[in-house]
């Protein structure tokens, strides 16, 4: 699937005719009006989805270690990681464009929606 196929498949699964890649190749979705998922099409055929679930200045070490945990074979975040980048708490995830069907993307993103939610809300609650 190339990134203009994607978009305008995007456009009508939201149905938002204003989604777009900017000038980074970045599309941001806003869920629930709280959540913020950026996927980031990369030349690599690579496409990345992120979202900032929290910020590590503000994590004890013990919530650290529970992130740390959750990264062990995925058992707390699916096919997902988490990652510190810039004192920012990242769910991260990736995958192969080269053979990536809309439906695939669809079955990969939702649960890291779910799990972005999960772990955002767990970090603020924290």
């Amino acid at each position: 699937m190339n990134q203009d196929e994607f978009i305008k498949q995007l456009r009508v699964e939201l149905n938002n005719s204003q989604l777009m890649f900017n000038e980074h190749n970045v599309c941001r979705l806003i869920i629930d009006n709280s959540t913020i998922i950026d996927l980031e099409w990369l030349e690599n055929n690579i496409l990345y989805f992120y979202a900032e679930i929290g910020h590590s200045q503000h994590l004890s070490k013990e919530e650290l270690i529970i992130l740390l945990e959750a990264n062990a074979f995925g058992q707390g975040v699916g096919k997902a990681s988490i990652a510190i980048d810039n004192q920012q708490v990242l769910l991260q995830q990736s995958l192969s464009t080269l053979e990536l069907s809309f439906v695939a993307f669809i079955d990969e993103l939702e649960p890291f929606i779910t799990h972005a939610i999960g772990w955002k809300n767990q970090l603020l609650i924290s």
